[in-house]
């Protein structure tokens, strides 16, 4: 499950998501950086606030 939520945090880079979080929120902003592993994104919300996520936090990633 893991893989499946680097994968789609490395091809949603640069994009617009909607990010459903284990604890049921939901953040949508623009991922602008991700580390090296995959494993930690950078989303900046359109409020301007940068989140700071993990793929063990996250349930799933919908492109807007």
């Amino acid at each position: 499950m893991l893989l499946h939520i680097q994968k789609q945090i490395r091809e949603s880079l640069g994009k617009q998501v909607e990010v459903c979080m284990k604890n049921s929120e939901r953040l949508v902003g623009t991922i602008t950086w991700v580390s090296p592993d995959d494993t930690m994104a950078e989303l900046k919300m359109a409020d301007g606030q940068i989140k700071l996520l993990t793929d063990v936090v996250i349930k799933t990633i919908k492109r807007s």
